[in-house]
């Protein structure tokens, strides 16, 4: 399933034109977080993508740190794609 995961990133990436293309996993612990699963950037991008990837603390809750594509994604139910890192994603 991993391999099929990182497959669909990096056709979104390569051939979608996107910077970047994650899948997570929504878990129930504490924190709310939404734990990687499978990433993708350009090849022309940092030679270990996946230690950059999951540098990032990513959440689900409706707090601040869950104010992202995939935090407000996983609440909406609808697709999170962020279109500028500079300004916060709209539901």
């Amino acid at each position: 399933m991993r391999e099929l995961l990182d497959a669909m990133c990096r056709v979104i990436v390569d051939e979608g034109g996107y910077r970047s293309a994650s899948v997570r996993n929504a878990r129930q612990d504490a924190q709310e977080t939404l734990a990687l699963e499978a990433h993708a950037l350009p090849a022309d991008t940092d030679p270990d993508p996946a230690a950059w990837a999951h540098g990032i603390t990513v959440s689900w809750a409706d707090t601040e740190l869950g104010q992202n594509p995939g935090g407000i994604a996983f609440r909406t139910k609808r697709p999170g794609v962020c279109q500028n890192l500079l300004t916060p994603p709209t539901p």
